[in-house]
């Protein structure tokens, strides 16, 4: 039952970790190309899903009002057991203000995406969630740093102001993955290589359209949602070109949802 009780702490932990990235929202790497986040640029060319989340530009255009009590939850996030020993969150290193991006590799590992403020307090981050027995120690490698949770299939890798969760689906608390494969993964992740998805032509009439959602999954065209005071257009992204298709948009990202066999509802 302790053992229980304490995985499910781990768990916890890690959600509040992406909880209060995905609560507080956007901000910018160095990486420059077209579209107004530059955090895509780490997604590998071979992807089977892709979705990204321009949380800044979203709040920044949509004439959409601030959930009430907003304050309220990032105040309860910020003093979860994951932080009650740092003065202020932002010693975590974590962007207040990070976009969010999702891909599914070609590996079969699915990986999120935040952008960080600062390397060196999230490394000592990482080195005190060690201490507490929540992680394995920092591997460092010379694109990417990166550590393993206990007993978990989950990573952490993080390099140039940007950090990755990757969970690999072939991977269980019985079943690890060498780690010549996991470091295999990152290294595609973390490889600089400027001709990744992102460079897609038909994601990037979507980044023209200003879209601040976008997705795409398999062999079908990417869609994305442009919000702007207070409406919303739903686009497919062809060569040269986004038409407005807000019906199409709405199936896409609704079949990107989990599964219920895929993830518990709570």
């Amino acid at each position: 039952m302790s053992r229980d009780k304490g995985f499910r702490r781990i768990v916890l932990s890690l959600m509040t970790l992406v909880t209060i990235s995905v609560i507080t929202v956007g901000a910018y790497l160095y990486f420059n190309f077209k579209s107004r986040s530059s955090l895509p640029v780490i997604v590998p060319k071979d992807v089977r899903t892709f979705m990204h989340f321009q949380t800044r530009k979203m709040r920044d255009e949509s004439g959409v009002q601030q959930p009430k009590f907003m304050d309220s939850i990032a105040e309860m996030v910020a003093h979860s057991p994951l932080f009650f020993h740092l003065k202020d969150p932002a010693e975590a290193g974590i962007s207040l203000y990070s976009d969010l991006v999702y891909f599914y590799n070609n590996k079969y590992s699915h990986c999120l995406a935040l952008s960080l403020s600062s390397e060196k307090r999230f490394s000592m981050l990482l080195d005190s969630l060690k201490t507490k027995g929540i992680v394995g120690g920092q591997i460092r490698r010379a694109t990417y740093n990166y550590v393993k949770f206990v007993d978990l299939p989950l990573y952490v890798a993080y390099k140039y102001k940007a950090m990755v969760l990757v969970r690999p689906t072939v991977e269980s608390k019985v079943l690890s993955l060498g780690i010549d494969e996991i470091e295999t993964q990152l290294g595609q992740i973390f490889s600089g290589n400027k001709n990744g998805f992102i460079q897609k032509k038909t994601i990037q009439t979507l980044y023209d359209a200003d879209c601040q959602w976008l997705a795409w999954k398999g062999d079908s065209q990417p869609v994305g949602y442009c919000f702007w005071k207070g409406s919303v257009t739903g686009f497919m992204g062809y060569e040269g070109i986004a038409q407005e298709d807000e019906q199409i948009a709405s199936t896409v990202f609704s079949w990107m949802r989990p599964s219920r066999r895929e993830l518990p509802p709570r």
